[in-house]
């Protein structure tokens, strides 16, 4: 007997063995594909990414295009190109200056971790610029998020459910956005899912009396404080978790348990007011942006915000898209459905004698004749977690869609819901083996069924991964890149939008100097630009995206190419070639060559050497 008992712990311990070393193995190949895609399809950044290394590292100086009265600087004159280099590096002497970190953060509104701890790897490296120092970040934060997710997902139901969401996810294209974005998003899901492992231990451990699960509740209590100072969507998320939870308690009668949770994230979302004040300041901050969003520009419908974001949210983990557009699926899923039970009546009488007929029948009858009962029974027996994981999504999603201006944001409004795709994913292989488990009653079945569709959803998101390029940025670069072109020369940046800058110095900061300028107030400075001229060659760098806003405005009013239309186009264009030509006449004998154009922020810009 003592034997067997061995073996059998033997035994278990070696699948134990073999389930981690595939998780192992797993981990390590998703890993590489996702370094693989930020060395080699990531080409250029999101304007965000860079004013992530202007918080974490510009010393007392949130934004290099305006200062904290919001007033205009690094303009209309010549401005050396080592201040856009001193946004992005931390100088000698300015190591591991919280301080200043915090101050930036303070006047940006948002929660400081991430920059803190972006900062505190960049002063290793003083004068120093690479991305690879945020990606950093993100690399540990995937490895933290796929261990935390086989844990909940196995805390669930069992290894194969687990290995299943780990592979789906971490091949999946949201997963490959959420880390090669240079954002603390990719920290948020790693703090999310510590959170929610956490806290499942918790409520099970609570409801069987074992010793030591408070120590789930304060690991619960301290990440997500450090979650709070990460993003200001994540007090939501964690509001509503806490919110929804605390309702199932209450209905389990877990009083104690239910306050003790309750009163917790309480005090945790109190301290880390107390650590960061300005956090109550966001929400007025968001509502007012929005307002002003919609004045200047179309904003979308409530069904429309919710479908917008929803369709990210299904399609980059399991390939299917909710359409912001009316279409005929809904009456073809209920014609489908009304048609099988057409097909199904005569089908069902002529074999109304066969045992598996009347066992159905049987059912049917009961579900009408006593439907409170089977409700209480189903109450009973449901998982409540999986609902409550759904609502979240749900809610989640109203909440930034109500709180970001979607049509602002446009593709990458996403970003605010990366940290539930690993939710999302438990949810519905859950779904799947649940359905499964119902049409055939035996696990075994089942657990082939979502590997199947794991499998066969891995392969969608692999090639999605191959042609989706967002937060990829793609440069489109027809000559030398930018940075080539300006290095060691004195350059003219031509804008639509000062902000602009801050996706532009990566670009312009190994320039000798430069002279930044709106795209109609150019003739103003003809002195500034004769005296570089007179000391040799410039470099003319020209943001054209203003010729496509009528393009965009065709989009949307869905306006046809009449005559007006075509006129206006020509003007736009005539305009354009007008300011290229002010500066070929500056001087006597200028010749302007174009030497390339490149995409920056899906902007197209252009870039001419004026040789006078």
């Amino acid at each position: 007997m003592k034997k067997l008992q061995e073996d059998r712990q033997k035994e278990k311990r070696k699948k134990i063995n073999w389930v981690y070393i595939v998780l192992g193995i797993m981990i390590v190949v998703q890993l590489g594909t996702l370094i693989y895609s930020f060395q080699f399809k990531k080409e250029g950044c999101h304007s965000d990414e860079l004013w992530s290394y202007g918080y974490a590292n510009s010393y007392y100086q949130k934004d290099i295009y305006q200062n904290e009265k919001s007033e205009p600087i690094n303009c209309n004159e010549w401005v050396s190109g080592d201040v856009l280099r001193d946004y992005l590096v931390v100088n000698e002497g300015e190591q591991f200056k919280y301080a200043s970190v915090y101050q930036n953060q303070i006047n940006d509104l948002s929660p400081p971790l991430h920059s803190m701890l972006l900062h505190t790897i960049c002063s290793f490296f003083p004068e120093r610029f690479s991305l690879w120092f945020s990606f950093s970040i993100n690399i540990v934060a995937f490895i933290v998020s796929m261990i935390f997710l086989f844990k909940t997902a196995k805390l669930l139901k069992n290894d194969i459910f687990a290995l299943c969401c780990c592979v789906l996810y971490g091949f999946s294209l949201g997963a490959r956005d959420t880390f090669i974005y240079l954002r603390m998003y990719a920290l948020c899901t790693a703090f999310f899912m510590v959170i929610t492992y956490h806290l499942l231990l918790y409520l099970d451990k609570s409801k069987k009396n074992r010793k030591a699960y408070n120590i789930h509740l304060a690991i619960v209590a301290v990440v997500s404080f450090l979650a709070f100072l990460t993003h200001y969507y994540m007090i939501a998320v964690m509001g509503i978790m806490t919110f929804l939870i605390c309702i199932m308690l209450l209905f389990q009668k877990r009083i104690k348990v239910m306050f003790t949770y309750g009163l917790s994230m309480l005090g945790t979302f109190l301290l880390s007011i107390g650590a960061f004040p300005s956090l109550l300041r966001v929400t007025d901050n968001q509502v007012g942006q929005i307002a002003s969003e919609t004045e200047k520009m179309l904003n979308y419908t409530f069904p429309i915000r919710f479908k917008f974001i929803a369709h990210y949210f299904t399609y980059k983990e399991f390939n299917f898209s909710v359409s912001i557009y009316k279409n005929a699926m809904v009456p073809i899923v209920f014609g489908c459905i009304v048609f099988g039970c057409i097909v199904m009546l005569p089908i069902v009488y002529l074999f109304r004698e066969t045992a598996f007929v009347m066992k159905i029948t049987q059912k049917v009858k009961m579900i009408f004749k006593h439907p409170v009962s089977i409700m209480r029974y189903l109450l009973r027996r449901i998982n409540w977690i999986y609902p409550i994981f759904f609502i979240i999504m749900v809610l989640q999603i109203i909440v930034v869609g109500e709180t970001t201006s979607v049509y602002g944001m446009g593709n990458y409004v996403d970003r605010y819901i990366m940290y539930l795709y690993p939710l999302e994913v438990i949810v519905g292989i859950a779904a799947v083996y649940q359905i499964g488990l119902i049409l055939f009653k035996r696990k075994k079945i089942s657990r082939w069924i979502i590997v199947a569709a794991v499998l066969v959803l891995c392969v969608l998101n692999l090639y999605n991964r191959a042609y989706d390029t967002s937060y990829c940025f793609p440069e489109e670069t027809t000559g030398k890149a930018i940075e080539e072109c300006v290095e060691d020369k004195d350059c003219i940046y031509f804008t639509t939008n000062f902000w602009m800058l801050t996706a532009m110095t990566s670009k312009l900061m190994d320039a000798d100097e430069f002279f930044m300028v709106w795209i109609n107030g150019y003739k103003e400075y003809e002195e500034a630009y004769l005296e570089k001229l007179a000391d040799g060659p410039v470099v003319l760098v020209f943001d054209t995206s203003f010729k496509n806003g009528l393009s965009n405005k065709l989009a949307y009013e869905d306006v046809g190419y009449s005559d007006e239309v075509e006129e206006e186009m020509a003007q736009i264009e005539n305009a354009y070639q007008q300011r290229l030509q002010y500066f070929e006449d500056l001087v006597p004998d200028t010749t302007m060559k174009k030497l390339t154009t490149e995409t920056v922020y899906s902007r197209p810009v252009e870039v001419y050497l004026i040789n006078p």
